[in-house]
């Protein structure tokens, strides 16, 4: 079942909505350690992960933001299918989860952390859980997307949120998801410090 509510709750579950009023601020030094004559090699990193974070916010060189600011993530568009919707010709909930589980698979293979990655070392992402809410529903053959993107990741749990919307843009749905990743030999959950130095540029505060 899906409920409709307009409470300001509501509207910031799962997760709260930044403020289109939010300003990013960047910002580079030279290195101490070098004299100020040139970038050490920690700058040079911060730097790439700063110019990565500035295109995916659409801001240019002199720190203003664009016209139309790009949201955090990957977008996914998908079409409700005969086989995926109940009596009143909407898509059901169990079909609607079941594709956000796939593009979460997806967009972590597709960032180089996907299942394919983490088995060379016998680890498996393992879903620990995961909160929906739906205002409404597609209809049958109705085009929606599904973004996705990191917001959060600790040694143990990685969080992942997702925004659903219709073929008009507007927002239909929402959700977020905790993550682990365990060993299939031990069945232990693994420290994720390797992995989000190799996927910090993919974590988003939005």
């Amino acid at each position: 079942m899906y409920s409709q509510s307009n409470t300001a709750a509501v509207l910031q579950f799962p997760y709260a909505v930044m403020s289109h009023e939010a300003v990013t601020a960047l910002y580079c030094r030279l290195s101490q350690d070098d004299k100020l004559e040139g970038d050490s090699n920690s700058i040079i990193n911060q730097k790439k992960i700063l110019q990565i974070r500035a295109a995916r916010k659409c801001i240019g060189k002199s720190g203003d933001a664009g016209d139309t600011m790009e949201k955090a993530g990957n977008i996914y568009d998908f079409r409700v299918e005969p086989q995926e919707v109940d009596f009143t010709l909407r898509a059901r909930l169990a079909a609607m989860c079941g594709n956000l589980l796939n593009i979460a698979g997806r967009d972590a293979h597709r960032n180089g952390f996907g299942t394919d990655a983490t088995m060379k070392d016998n680890n498996s992402w393992v879903l620990s859980r995961m909160a929906i809410e739906f205002d409404s529903l597609p209809a049958q053959y109705e085009d929606y997307k599904i973004r996705t993107w990191i917001i959060d990741t600790g040694r143990v749990i990685s969080v992942r949120n997702f925004e659903i919307s219709d073929a008009a843009g507007a927002t239909i749905g929402r959700a977020t998801s905790q993550w682990c990743l365990i060993n299939l030999t031990t069945r232990r959950p693994c420290d994720l410090t390797p992995v989000i130095e190799s996927c910090r540029q993919y974590i988003f505060d939005e």
